[in-house]
């Protein structure tokens, strides 16, 4: 079995390069611009293929899947997986797997660092060139503000809980899940009311131009 490793080796230990190793015959590629020109694809080799978001331009095309044989798997190191067609793998039997929950915490933090920088103005501070004018600069408190989250996976009941904790009055719209934990609202009511509205629902076909510039009106 062929495992190519689109990344760098350096983000691997010794230790997790061996174990690869003992599994099969380990190849990386490093960078974008080796990533066209390489010829590992295309040998007759059994092969698994863990691919990089970075290395790989968040791309990996039909095309490219046809022109790879026997191709076993496509495994991602991110919980987002809809950049690659999942379905047509799974027509021609090709494994795909992410890793869900590996950023949940992460990128729940950052929409409440986003949230804060706007409520405190720190883009315009920044634009300032960080001298204060506190008639521009003077900002708001989240606390008693309106939180609105749109799509109740593991990053939005996370975003949800964090703004519970700072004392937020939250709730969420979401196609699919319910959570009694949470006050749920209708889309259009919960973006007319809310003043911080994320937008945390998976992106794929089914929501491509999901926020339209008739909801941003909304707000």
């Amino acid at each position: 079995m062929k495992i190519i490793v689109v990344n760098k080796k350096s983000e691997f230990s010794e230790e997790q390069v061996k174990k690869l190793e003992n599994l099969g015959d380990v190849v990386f590629i490093e960078t974008s611009e080796d990533l066209k020109t390489t010829k590992e694809f295309y040998s007759q080799d059994e092969k698994i293929i863990a691919l990089d978001p970075g290395v790989s331009e968040w791309a990996f095309s039909n095309e490219t899947v046809d022109k790879i044989p026997n191709l076993k798997a496509v495994c991602l190191p991110t919980t987002k997986y809809e950049w690659v067609d999942g379905k047509y793998l799974r027509k021609k039997e090709i494994l795909l797997t992410n890793v869900p929950k590996y950023s949940t915490e992460s990128v729940a933090e950052h929409c409440i660092l986003l949230m804060l920088s706007l409520s405190k103005k720190l883009p315009m501070i920044i634009n300032g060139g960080w001298k204060l004018d506190y008639d521009k600069h003077l900002g708001n408190e989240v606390k008693g503000a309106k939180m609105g989250v749109i799509g109740l996976g593991d990053i939005g009941k996370r975003v949800l809980e964090l703004g519970q904790s700072m004392g937020m009055n939250v709730s969420y719209w979401s196609r699919k899940s319910k959570n009694p934990r949470f006050d749920y609202e209708e889309l259009d009511e919960l973006i007319k009311n809310s003043d911080y509205i994320f937008l945390t629902i998976s992106e794929g076909p089914e929501t491509k131009n999901f926020f339209s510039k008739d909801k941003a009106d909304l707000m």
